[in-house]
């Protein structure tokens, strides 16, 4: 406190000496003064009015052995402001003193002479670099107290900080704010030559080109789509390779416009329907603006033979004819597909009646007879006529003699019969189809019997007597399995799939008038996961059936009504599963395994069946010497030859 008496008093004797000498000096020099009496000091050698912050506080410590002119010392004072964090804002008669956070918010001048730590706000105009791309350069040089803002209308940066630091940002900018030596763009449009291998042998000529050379940097870059060259250099070398474009954009001297395209993986003919849509196409959107487009005098053949395209067009159609057939000439992926069809149905059938007559001899046509008959089995009327012609199953009946019926007719007098029958049938069909087919393209495999069906008969007779010309009217079906599948990959391991599916099988007649076949069909668009076991549909279904026939009131007698009763029952019970499972074939070795596999069984089925070897194929082991090892699954092999 002593020393900062005896300072400020110095303050005042020099300022009243001084008066009127230019050049009056002080003495500003302080250890731990309070920094308010410092601005007192201030106050009184420069006689400004100061407005304090009342959060401004703190001790400053300002070691200046010599003797400062009024200026210097206020850019001192200034100087210790910041230090603490505080900076001045000349108001109207008045020198605000206030925390440097707001010192961007107060009204301090747009001045570009301004010196030292004062606050001020300086306007720097760009006259060749973006505004824009210049405020991320400068922002880590702005404290957080400052400010940096872009004004893209009139290419300007606005900065507020302090006098020193602005005139530091001044000087960089200064130096980035220079014509750029790149050049400006240029579109080369060629009419014969490639525009990406152009751009690639320019890109290798040019690339050591620049600084040293003063040619600044080189880009050139290929546009497929018009078939361009995109050049961003300097104007000597854009001349350059403009004239250096144009002398190899020059037709060639042999083969003409006339080009042959050999196909590898897709059909030619079918090639060519699409890029002839695709041309036709680009015709009529060249027609409705205004031209017949660069493809008017393009053609396109198939040669089926060699399987390739004969093109016939300018050096620039014909390179967008073969960057499309690049693209649609690839190797399809295929499918393949694994069925499981199980079908297990039992049929049970039950009959059980007993029926009676009763006549005595009618002498004179006069008697009385009765009995019972149902139509539910053989009736005892018809069993009469032949009786060792009984149907099936269990038939007791007792005859007494004969009787003669009116008219002289000779039957057997059967007075009972009792018949009972059980039947038992049972199917176990089990189906395993497989399929291999491209990516979309329909497939179809059919196992079964061309069944022939009569649709229709006629026949002619002469003079009411004998039949003429008969002839019948037949249609042939297939029954027995069907699988027809149209399978689409999309994107990841999905399987998108159309699948029909059919088993069919003869039944037995029955009371029917001709064949009679039993159907199992499902239709369905599906999407499964590559490898893995779908189920498609299944049918659990059972079949009651009971046919009674009786005596009224005697049948419904309990125990004997049996006597006057005849009884029919029939189950049926059928369970059908169907399964498939798809894979996805990208390569010879993704078919490798199911191939070995399917092999592997056939091997199997050849020594536990005894078939004759000679009409099989040949057994594995040779099967793997005519097939490359590369092809063949790794992994442990089954006892039957399959590989897990």
């Amino acid at each position: 406190m002593r020393t900062l008496l005896v300072t400020v008093a110095a303050v005042l004797a020099l300022c009243a000496g001084g008066v009127g000498t230019a050049q009056a000096k002080v003495n500003f020099d302080f250890e731990n003064a309070d920094i308010r009496a410092v601005i007192q000091a201030v106050a009184e050698f420069t006689g400004r009015n100061f407005l304090v912050d009342p959060r401004v506080e703190g001790k400053v410590t300002v070691v200046a052995p010599t003797a400062l002119t009024e200026k210097e010392a206020y850019k001192v004072f200034q100087s210790v402001l910041e230090v603490n964090g505080y900076v001045t804002v000349q108001g109207e008669g008045v020198t605000k003193i206030v925390p440097q956070e707001e010192g961007k918010h107060r009204a301090i001048g747009v001045d570009k002479g301004a010196e030292g730590d004062q606050m001020v706000t300086q306007v720097v105009r760009l006259d060749h670099v973006s505004a824009q791309r210049m405020v991320p350069i400068l922002r880590p040089l702005v404290p957080p107290y400052g400010h940096l803002v872009a004004y893209p209308d009139t290419a300007s940066l606005i900065l507020t900080d302090r006098a020193s630091n602005i005139d530091r940002l001044v000087q960089i900018i200064e130096r980035l704010d220079q014509k750029t030596e790149t050049g400006e763009l240029e579109v080369i449009p060629l009419s014969n030559a490639s525009a990406k291998e152009l751009a690639d042998m320019f890109g290798r000529l040019y690339s050591g080109k620049g600084g040293d050379q003063g040619k600044g940097r080189v880009a050139v870059l290929a546009d497929p789509r018009t078939n361009s060259l995109i050049v961003r250099a300097k104007k000597a070398i854009r001349d350059e390779i403009a004239n250096l474009a144009k002398d190899l954009d020059a037709p060639t001297g042999t083969g003409g416009n006339t080009h042959v395209i050999y196909l590898q993986n897709a059909d030619a003919e079918e090639m060519v329907k699409v890029l002839e849509s695709t041309i036709s196409e680009k015709k009529k959107g060249g027609q409705q603006q205004g031209g017949a487009g660069a493809v008017a005098g393009v053609t396109i053949k198939a040669d089926p033979q060699t399987n390739a395209l004969v093109v016939r067009a300018s050096k620039s159609d014909y390179r967008t004819i073969q960057q499309v057939v690049e693209k649609l000439d690839v190797r399809r992926l295929q499918v393949y597909v694994e069925g499981l069809i199980a079908e297990v149905s039992a049929d049970q059938a039950r009959e059980f009646g007993i029926q009676w007559q009763a006549a005595d001899n009618l002498d004179g046509g006069t008697g009385v007879i009765g009995g019972t008959s149902f139509t539910v089995g053989d009736s005892i009327q018809a069993t009469t006529q032949n009786p060792l012609g009984i149907g099936a199953g269990l038939s007791v009946g007792y005859v007494n003699g004969t009787l003669t019926l009116p008219g002289g007719t000779e039957i057997i007098n059967m007075a009972g019969l009792l018949r009972a029958l059980q039947s038992r049938t049972s199917t176990n069909v089990l189906s395993t189809p497989n399929l291999l087919t491209m990516d979309n393209e329909q497939a179809e495999i059919v196992v079964g019997q061309n069944v022939p069906f009569v649709t229709g008969s006629y026949s002619s007779t002469d003079s009411g007597t004998a039949v003429q010309n008969p002839f019948q009217t037949i249609e042939r079906k297939d029954v027995g399995l069907t699988l027809r599948i149209t399978p689409q990959i999309t994107e990841g391991s999905a399987i998108k799939m159309k699948i029909y599916q059919e088993v069919s099988s003869v039944a037995q007649k029955g009371e029917a008038q001709d064949i009679v076949t039993r159907k199992r069909s499902l239709e369905t668009t599906v999407v499964a996961e590559n490898d893995r076991m779908i189920v498609l549909g299944g049918l659990i279904q059972t079949d009651n059936q009971k046919n009674v026939q009786e005596v009224p009131l005697l049948g419904r007698i309990p125990i004997l009504g049996n006597l006057f009763r005849y009884e029919r029952r029939s189950k049926r019970k059928t369970n059908l599963m169907i399964f498939l499972r798809p894979r996805i074939i990208r390569g010879p070795g993704d078919m490798a395994k199911p191939t070995r596999r399917k092999y592997g069984y056939i091997e199997k089925l050849q020594k536990t069946e005894g078939l004759d070897q000679k009409k099989t194929p040949p057994p594995l082991k040779q099967w793997e010497r005519i097939t490359p090892k590369k092809d063949l699954p790794s992994g442990s092999e089954n006892g039957d030859g399959s590989a897990e």
